[in-house]
């Protein structure tokens, strides 16, 4: 079995005169024991056989191995001496003490020889995984360059939708550059609606990780932009998964389609208008063949297409008139423009047709002409004309816009439809005695007179309506000016852009105020800076504020947790600033009042304010203290510029920081702590207990007093992180998923970050992060194996797991001290330290033995 593993190593197969041996070596065995040879007769073919085997095996492993390394040498010797060792043997039997210094020898070649093939196979894996890495590296960087240049705009995510990839063009279409991108999530710059309704379009990437299917985008899509402006899109999204299938992202890839969509819209538009007009429109070529034919045309003349395609357009025209048909055609083509004239043509059922033509020349993208153009309306039909007016009419009526008919230049309202009647309150008899200047309040009866001047040629403006009630709403106006029965109008179509206007003062809103907290934003502070540059309400103050272990509670708690802490923050400056005051939140965690005609009692009086209410908030609201530290600046006159105000105050609020910061920190620490204790997640029996035993143990190990303290200290606070970890995994009952335990084992890594930053824990902060390692490297959240592990990790692990065995929880029953000994053994060089557990188990039989 070692010769064959080991020619399999060098990608050899076992030579058959080896494998030959071998069959010689288990016949001779027997045959010579049945026949009952003496000893040695019986040994020593059996051990030649043995010593030719390994001394060739060593020879070839010597050959075969390319890599040049002293492992491989000394493998191979040590196979040649194992084999001359072997011949050896018979006569060193008789000899009991030699032949046991031969079974140790032998030992010691297959230690060896296995070490030796165990060094090479590191040898080599180091340079697989090397070279993999400078391949790895370099793909990753030819794709990157191919992303960045391909002509689409493409966007990767990670699983869960935020970005960490955005080529040039993405980035030109979106209007977010890289940094402004690069972990947003994609719903943050990917704005997509209907075209049509304005509603929003699912991103496709929620459906690629939802389904881990490719998604392509539904039909006329249009992304909005940074800037507001809109593009109409085409794209699809693809999950990226890794080696094992896993879904750990998406690639969207999108083009701006907007002129192919406009061209689209307008032959769309165009093809509608032409199929859908009662007017006939076909086409000829220049030997006047019919070459299309809408409905109007098959209305008009009773030709159906598939009837007239391809005939002559003489089968229209009356005999006589062929010649008329041939000059205007040869007119409108010298001249190159369209030609109008009035004539008639033939039925299918030979009536003739008074009809109104227009011819007009088709021309390619070189001006060379293709054919000619033609558009007949017909005259004589005065029912198609009364259709129109009731068309037209019934458009009017059914409109929700304001239309007016106001006669020049007295405004005089000479006739009003029907939505002019709902809207405005006047019955339809009452418009006829009133005025344009009776329905406008904002603009004047001059300015009025002007753009009825201006709508003559057409003006669209915006103004203000007054019902018959006397309110009044805004409109978006398009007039324009024409003759009505002999008299010159102003026809005026009004709009109510009430719910327009609401949401433009809404954009407006969002865009000067903080969007969490209703506060003046940065954008908004930074034009107040100008102001007071610029008029300067000597003496006026700026107080900065800044809200204190925000990071800690994020980290802790979540971001959403931190927005209640920024918005209790932002309440209780509120209630303390006066009315004439400015306060603005121009950072995550910073706040700035700007006070007008404030000398120093006014300062120091709302300072005071900010921090009563702060402290009545305390009392009442959050579990984990609001804290915030102030700083403050007084310019009384030019001579202190407001950016060195700012940067006193700022300097004055770092003090207060400092000074507070260790208190403050130690107050959330042990908050956190009671949190612990209010979820039954570390009781204090549980951690006098652990540290008790822990304490033992130590001493056992003759480890300082120092030491001591620090083991002390870890078995309290160990378990700190778990504050940020939801009750419904902390207290689950039965086995969790994988998601589950991942979102788990961060409690060492919260645990972590809150013992950094308290002063009384930092320096266990590693332990705290490492207390969970296994001595076999299959802990987390490092993957540390053996010594590795700090011993006071090791010590916390076997004590805290102990305790947690024997004592009763609310999901399971407790084990009884021998089960929980035995437990400990069976995980004894996996998951704890086998030298520690034995000496914790000697520690507790020597108690019970006192007991």
């Amino acid at each position: 079995m070692i010769v064959h593993g080991t020619y399999i190593f060098v990608n050899k197969q076992t030579p058959k005169q080896l494998k030959l041996l071998v069959a010689l070596n288990f016949l001779w065995l027997p045959v010579a024991f049945l026949v009952k040879m003496p000893f040695y007769i019986q040994v020593f073919p059996a051990l030649l056989f043995t010593s030719i085997i390994y001394i060739a095996t060593g020879i070839a492993f010597i050959m075969s191995i390319d890599t040049p390394s002293v492992a491989k040498y000394i493998t191979g010797i040590t196979f040649i001496l194992w084999g001359i060792h072997k011949i050896n043997y018979p006569f060193l039997r008789p000899i009991p003490d030699a032949a046991n210094w031969a079974f140790f020898i032998t030992s010691i070649f297959e230690i060896i020889a296995a070490l030796g093939i165990l060094m090479i196979y590191f040898e080599r894996a180091k340079q697989i995984e090397q070279v993999s890495k400078e391949e790895l590296k370099q793909e990753h960087e030819r794709f990157k360059v191919t992303l960045k240049s391909i002509g689409d705009g493409v966007i990767t995510t990670d699983a869960k939708g935020f970005i960490d990839f955005i080529n040039p063009v993405a980035q030109e279409l979106t209007g977010y550059n890289e940094l402004e991108a690069v972990g947003r999530h994609i719903r943050d710059i990917f704005n997509i609606v209907n075209e049509y309704t304005g509603e929003a379009v699912e991103v496709p990437i929620d459906t690629v990780l939802r389904k881990g299917i490719v998604k392509g985008l539904a039909n006329h899509t249009v992304l909005i932009r940074k800037d507001g402006s809109k593009a109409s899109i085409a794209d699809s999204a693809a999950p990226i998964k890794n080696i094992d299938g896993q879904i750990v992202g998406v690639v969207l890839v999108f083009q701006d389609i907007t002129v192919h969509r406009e061209i689209e819209k307008s032959r769309e538009q165009l093809a509608f208008i032409v199929e859908s007009s009662r007017e006939a429109i076909f086409s000829l070529d220049l030997d006047y063949r019919i070459t299309s034919w809408n409905k109007g045309a098959e209305s008009i003349y009773g030709y159906k297409a598939e009837e007239i395609l391809g005939k002559s357009a003489y089968i229209l025209v009356p005999r006589e008139l062929y010649r008329e048909l041939d000059e205007h055609i040869a007119q409108a083509l010298s001249e190159r423009t369209p030609l109008h004239y009035e004539t008639v043509r033939l039925h299918k059922n030979g009536c003739r047709i008074n009809l109104l033509i227009s011819i007009s020349p088709i021309f390619d993208d070189y001006d060379n002409v293709l054919g000619i153009s033609v558009i007949a309306h017909d005259i004589s039909d005065r029912l198609r004309s009364q259709e129109m007016l009731k068309r037209y009419k019934m458009l009017s009526e059914s409109t929700t816009d304001i239309i007016l008919f106001v006669r020049y230049p007295d405004g005089k309202i000479i006739e009003a439809n029907r939505a002019a009647v709902e809207v405005l309150g006047y019955k339809l008899d009452e418009f006829i005695n009133l005025n344009i200047f009776d329905l406008t309040c904002d603009i004047g009866k001059e300015n009025t007179e002007i753009l009825m001047e201006k709508a003559l040629k057409g003006v669209r403006f915006e103004s203000v309506l007054r019902r018959k009630d006397g309110s009044t709403f805004p409109v978006e106006v398009s007039a324009t000016g024409g003759m009505l029965q002999g008299q010159q109008v102003i026809l005026g179509i009004c709009r109510d852009v009430t719910e327009r206007k609401h949401f433009e003062d809404q954009l407006r809103y969002m865009s000067r105020h903080d969007y969490l907290t209703g506060l003046y934003n940065r954008l908004t502070f930074e034009e107040k800076l100008i102001q007071l540059k610029n008029n300067p309400p000597y003496p006026f103050a700026v107080v900065m504020c800044d809200l204190d272990g925000l990071k800690m509670i994020n980290e802790t708690f979540g971001h959403e947790t931190g927005d209640i802490f920024i918005k209790a923050a932002a309440s209780n400056l509120k209630r303390a600033v006066r009315p004439q005051d400015f306060l603005a939140r121009t950072a995550g965690d910073e706040f700035v009042i700007i006070i007008p005609n404030a000398d120093k009692a006014i300062v120091e009086e709302i300072i005071g304010r900010i921090r009563y209410c702060v402290q009545n908030f305390n009392d009442c609201q959050l579990p984990i203290p609001l804290n915030i530290s102030i700083g403050y600046a007084i310019v009384e006159n030019e001579d202190f510029d407001i950016k060195e105000a700012l940067k006193t105050a700022e300097n004055n609020i770092y003090r207060e920081k400092v000074h507070h910061s260790i208190s403050r920190k130690s107050s959330i620490i042990k908050t956190l702590m009671k949190m612990l204790e209010a979820r039954d997640i570390i009781t204090q029996d549980h951690s006098q207990r652990t540290e008790k035993m822990a304490v033992k143990l130590a001493n056992r190990l003759n480890m300082s007093q120092r030491q001591i303290e620090d083991i002390k200290l870890l078995a309290m606070f160990h378990d700190i992180g778990k504050v940020g970890i939801p009750d419904s995994l902390l207290f689950k009952k039965g086995r969790l998923t994988r998601e589950e335990r991942l979102e788990m084992q961060r409690h060492t890594e919260i645990g972590h970050r809150i013992a950094v930053s308290s002063p009384e824990l930092a320096h266990i902060s590693d332990w705290i992060l490492l207390h969970h390692e296994w001595w076999d490297g299959n802990g987390y959240p490092l993957g540390l194996k053996g010594e590795e592990i700090p011993i006071e990790c090791r010590i916390l692990a076997i004590v805290d797991s102990y305790d947690a065995m024997i004592q009763d929880r609310p999901y399971r029953k407790a084990m009884s001290h021998e089960e929980a000994v035995a437990e400990l053994k069976r995980c004894a060089g996996t998951q704890f330290d086998p030298h520690l557990v034995e000496l914790f188990i000697k520690i507790l039989e020597e108690e019970a033995e006192t007991a």
